[in-house]
């Protein structure tokens, strides 16, 4: 399992990707210099594991 957090800016989110296959997301608006994440997911099946926490983190680090 290679997780890595991405930001894919044309869809206003950062993913929580297990190789290429999207596992979670963070929504994301920017005002200034103000980036507000109204909403999270991760895939249910993959609860329980720290990915919402590396995907989160992962958004604070870029």
């Amino acid at each position: 399992m290679e997780i890595t957090v991405v930001d894919v800016p044309e869809r206003g989110r950062f993913e929580i990707r297990d190789g290429e296959q999207v596992v979670g997301l963070a929504s994301y608006h920017v005002e200034g210099d103000v980036m507000t994440l109204p909403h999270t997911e991760v895939d249910p099946a993959r609860g329980g594991r720290g990915l919402g926490t590396q995907l989160v983190a992962g958004v604070l680090t870029a």
